[in-house]
């Protein structure tokens, strides 16, 4: 219950409006899991394709299993999208992953490590809401949404149990094939950490990693049976089916983990500053560590506190590793670049590890910390040498006789212990963490949807067919995301082009990954009047035709001008003097029966 009310106390201003409000930290990502969201409503109520979305990219359409769709998490709640809107989903889902996350750490940590419930609850405290995820909080749903993960931990870690192979096997094959509908990216990386984590291991104690190494490649083997059989049409749909792409588009380090990052507090908590933040980080979506100067050396207590346990140590050295390969290319002190050079930057240059964004390997290492700072937690309060009456007088005590000495005494005695190493550590706990309390994720309030949209003013424009809506502005990497959003909440009930989506640059000529759809002349006309108010004055015959061709190729049956759009006056001349006068509908203005 604390878990849940917690993560309601971190949305409690998107729960205020949940299709009025985006999370201001990163309203692109925000808009575009609303499409995302109602596309699982769309494959339920209307038999929309699973793997593709026409309602995006018109004509060519997004490839959902190169986005981050979480066809997981909308195709069994798009009842909840196809009543309430993906706005109320995207709330939901934000608070329940959240929540889910921490309880299912608490699970691992009670029920497989058998940690005591103060400290698995800290423990769970750590793996929901450290500041890692309450970063990808302000609209990163699949990376909130981490609760899959402990099970897939626990199911790993038990094939090295007699017995387990095909029962274990089975049940982690399916545990993959959920988690990869919910997020590949943390899978992958979990995959990373237990790699390296075995490897430290078997470098440890090589004799207990030989016993158990054939149940733990048996256990494997019908682990990937499982999850290939179901997993290899999908992705080879994500790599090789339409719209795939490659790489990303912008350099992989340049949102890299800043060693400054390690003792900085978070601007998501009460008591960290955005503007101090800012200088460790290039990107507030990607604030993947700021643990805080407490957090950072409780962690390294905890080291020493479990020091004699070989699982610990690896788990340490795992972290460490994940952490260095979220530096990048270089350490770097703040969020400018340069620095000495790392010895691990190879790895951006790994085939599919050149998808991942550098500093979420640091997500890794945000979740070991949580193991760590819990489990020596639990041994340092369960220890009986710490306890508090471990340091009560005894009969063998020699108690002074005069009424000074037995003050100083028994003083002696209160001070030892209050100050007893279970007492310091608990202390340092609560030092290291009360500073770290998140404060709500901050939102803002949206324009109103114009009566065209939350009424459906459009169907009788397109009914009965497949023709697109072009919305102007229209939507794109850098602007134009209001179009999005009322398509979104119209659960992408009809097709437009443009979008915010990741998609290859200019197929087949380039297949880079870009965040919008491939360059027209007519998207960039529109663009550079949004941002500029430049437009030709006159319209000449190569230009119409050029407009035309686009319309013709986006199959645009309605083009629709927002309102209190940027250099409306601007716009609306243009679209005049290439369509005619338009009509108002609803709070838009509109041009119908456009050329096919």
């Amino acid at each position: 219950m604390t878990y849940l009310l917690l993560a309601f106390w971190v949305m409690r201003d998107l729960w205020a409006g949940p299709s009025g409000r985006t999370l201001s930290g990163n309203r692109g990502d925000h808009t575009l899991f609303l499409f995302l969201l109602a596309h699982g409503e769309r494959v339920v109520y209307h038999g929309a394709a699973l793997l593709h979305s026409e309602q995006l990219n018109a004509p060519a359409g997004v490839n959902m299993m190169a986005n981050t769709s979480v066809l997981a998490l909308s195709v069994p709640l798009a009842p909840v999208t196809h009543r309430y809107g993906p706005g109320v989903t995207a709330a939901l889902l934000l608070t329940l992953g959240l929540a889910g996350s921490a309880l299912a750490w608490y699970w691992l940590l009670r029920r497989r490590m058998e940690l005591g419930r103060p400290a698995a609850w800290i423990g769970g405290l750590w793996g929901g809401f450290a500041p890692g995820w309450l970063s990808h909080a302000s609209g990163h749903i699949n990376l909130v949404c981490g609760f899959v993960l402990p099970f897939v931990l626990d199911q790993v870690l038990r094939l090295r149990l007699p017995g387990r192979v095909w029962r274990g096997g089975v049940a982690l094959g399916l545990l993959i094939i959920l988690q990869v509908f919910i997020s590949e990216e943390t899978l992958l990386l979990m995959a990373i950490a237990l790699v390296v984590f075995l490897i430290a291991y078997a470098v440890m104690d090589p004799r207990t990693v030989c016993a158990c190494a054939g149940r733990f490649g048996a256990g494997g083997a019908v682990a990937a049976l499982v999850a290939g059989a179901s997993l290899s049409y999908p992705l080879h749909y994500q790599f090789y089916g339409p719209g795939h792409y490659r790489g990303q588009p912008f350099v992989l380090d340049r949102f890299a983990t800043s060693l400054g990052s390690l003792v900085t507090l978070p601007r998501e908590s009460l008591f960290g500053s955005d503007a101090v933040a800012s200088r460790f980080s290039a990107s507030a979506t990607e604030d993947t560590v700021f643990w805080g100067p407490g957090a950072a050396l409780m962690f390294l207590v905890a080291i020493v506190v479990l020091w004699r346990s070989v699982a610990a140590r690896a788990a340490a050295v795992t972290a460490l590793v994940l952490l260095i390969v979220s530096f990048g290319s270089h350490f770097r002190i703040d969020s400018r670049p340069g620095g000495r050079a790392s010895p691990l930057a190879w790895t951006m240059r790994v085939p599919l590890l050149d998808l991942v964004t550098t500093p979420r390997y640091a997500l890794v290492s945000t979740a070991i910390v949580g193991i760590l700072l819990a489990w020596a937690s639990d041994k340092a309060f369960r220890r009986r040498r710490w306890r508090a009456n471990a340091h009560a007088p005894t009969g063998t005590d020699r108690v002074p006789a005069s009424g000074l000495a037995k003050s100083v005494h028994v003083a002696g005695l209160m001070a030892a212990r209050v100050l007893s190493p279970r007492v310091l550590f608990a202390a340092g706990l609560i030092a290291a963490l009360a500073p770290l309390l998140p404060r709500p994720a901050p939102t803002q309030a949206e324009p109103p949807a114009p009566a065209f949209f939350t009424q459906a003013m459009w169907r009788p424009y397109l009914r009965g067919s497949d023709r697109s809506m072009v919305i102007v502005p229209l939507p794109n990497r850098d602007g134009g995301r209001e179009a999005m959003r009322l398509a979104a909440l119209s659960n992408s009930a009809f097709p437009m082009p443009g979008g915010y989506f990741m998609g290859p640059a200019d197929p087949p000529r380039d297949m880079t990954g870009a965040w919008t759809s491939p360059p027209r002349y007519t998207s960039a006309l529109l663009n550079t009047a949004v941002a500029t108010g430049r437009a030709p004055t006159t319209l000449t015959l190569t230009d119409r035709a050029k407009i035309l061709d686009d319309l013709r190729y986006w199959n645009a049956g309605l083009l629709v001008l927002l309102p209190d759009t940027p250099h409306w006056a601007t716009l609306f001349r243009l679209l005049t003097q290439l369509l005619g006068p338009p009509v108002g509908v609803g709070g838009v203005t509109l041009w119908a029966d456009l050329p096919r």
